[in-house]
This record gives structure tokens, sequence and C-alpha cells, in this order.
């Protein structure tokens, strides 16, 4: 990442991140949401348009390494638990999974709980992370992986304003991912009403 860059990202702030919807709240992944992780990548439900369920081991390792690696910057990565702001339940987590060498672009994506599935909140809830990241870091466009069989992901992300680019094959198993683009121009032009939400 060039240096001038690296700066930037790393003078903003990862809860710039967080953001607040009609009916939910992003709010950056703690040590209080281990046990919201640890079943969201173990559930063979949540994890079969993504890749194979993490063992037990594994997601605990992939927890610690994200709480440890809170304070790093540039961030390497952003996470938000999402809780109905009703009930306070945990809906599930979403967020910038990784950002690109140069740091003009990321990777966004949401995970819900099975039983929060068919009620809205994965619509709800990328659409004002995309313009949280857009907002809070600079990024010039992002970018989602999104299996070929996730229909349903497939046309929220395309109701934003993404388009799919190129597909790779996820290995071990059968799944098709599609590499699925969005620049900040695209995404103001497809959604000029939005709010850029923040917290």
């Amino acid at each position: 990442m060039k240096p001038a860059r690296a700066a930037e990202l790393a003078a903003t702030p990862p809860w710039e991140l967080e953001f607040d919807t009609e009916r939910l709240q992003a709010r950056r992944v703690n040590e209080q949401d281990r046990s919201l992780f640890l079943a969201l990548y173990t559930d063979p439900e949540v994890m079969r348009f993504i890749s194979k369920p993490f063992t037990a081991e594994r997601a605990v390792r992939s927890f610690c390494k994200l709480v440890r690696d809170r304070d790093v910057v540039p961030p390497e990565r952003v996470l938000l638990a999402l809780r109905n702001v009703a009930t306070r339940q945990p809906v599930g987590i979403c967020g910038i999974v990784q950002f690109s060498p140069d740091g003009v672009q990321a990777e966004v994506g949401v995970m819900l709980r099975s039983e929060a599935a068919g009620k809205g909140y994965g619509q709800e809830a990328f659409r004002a992370l995309v313009g949280a990241a857009f907002a809070a870091f600079g990024l010039d466009e992002l970018w989602l992986e999104c299996s070929s069989h996730n229909q349903i992901m497939k046309r929220v992300a395309a109701g934003i304003g993404f388009s799919p680019t190129r597909v790779r094959k996820i290995e071990p198993g059968p799944l098709l991912h599609g590499c699925w683009l969005l620049s900040f121009g695209r995404f103001i032009e497809v959604n000029p009403s939005t709010e850029i939400y923040s917290k």
C-alpha cells in the first residue's frame, strides 16, 4: 500500500464505519460478540454460500485474531455486529473483509443468523454498509464475492448498483463465486437519495 494512502486509512478511526438504520445498529465486533461470531461461522446453513463451515477451533482462532487486531493501523478488516434496535438481539455481522493493496478498494460482505433471514435485514444492512464504507474511508470502489447460487444476494447487490465481473471456483467444493464491483460514482447514480450512513 502506498505510504500516503496507508496514512489516510490509519487516520480514519475504524468506528467511523459504524451506522444505524431504521431497524439495525451496527457496531464494531468486540469480545462480547464471541458467541455470535462462532455461531455464524460454524453454521452450515449460514455458510452454505460462502465456504465450508469453520470448525470450532478455527472459528475461535479467527475471532481471537479479529479482536487482537482491532487497533492495527491501517486496519486489515473492520467487522460490525448487527443488532435489532428494538429487541437488542444479535442479527448478524457485516463489514469490510479486506482492503486492496493500494488501499482504494475494499471487499464488503454481510452474514445473517438463520433465524434473521427473510426479514429484509440483509438488504437494509448491506446498503447502509456500502454507504458507510464509501463515506468513512474515501474508497474508489467496493467489491463483493458472491456465490453464483445465492440469488437473493445477487439481487440485493444489483439493486444497489454492483455489476458482476468474473467467476472463480472455490476449492474444495462445487461453489462458484462471482466478483461484483461498485464504484462510488455508480453508487450515487443508482442511489441518489440514499443517506450516507454514520453513527
